[in-house]
């Protein structure tokens, strides 16, 4: 249950970040945390190997939160990218 309740702490501060670079880092330090805690004797390996994981979640998942980009375009031609309508 412990493990569980670390885990799902980690996940809610990563869901918190702005930036696919401040996920990533927040990911690893989750990843190191939750894996230095599970990997029994050998804790720098699941640090290690927990980290990276972390880190690379983090970044896939702070990507995919941002808001989509739409095109639009003036009655003259020209164009511009700005948030789309929700």
């Amino acid at each position: 249950m412990k493990k569980f309740m670390i885990i799902l702490s980690c996940a809610g501060l990563l869901a918190a970040c702005d930036t696919p670079e401040q996920s990533a880092l927040l990911g690893a330090a989750a990843g190191a945390a939750i894996g230095a805690e599970t990997s029994g004797k050998n804790k720098d390996k699941g640090a290690l190997i927990g980290a990276i994981a972390g880190a690379a979640a983090g970044a896939a998942l702070g990507g995919t939160q941002q808001a989509p980009q739409c095109r639009y375009r003036y009655p003259d031609g020209t164009e511009y990218v700005a948030d789309c309508p929700q």
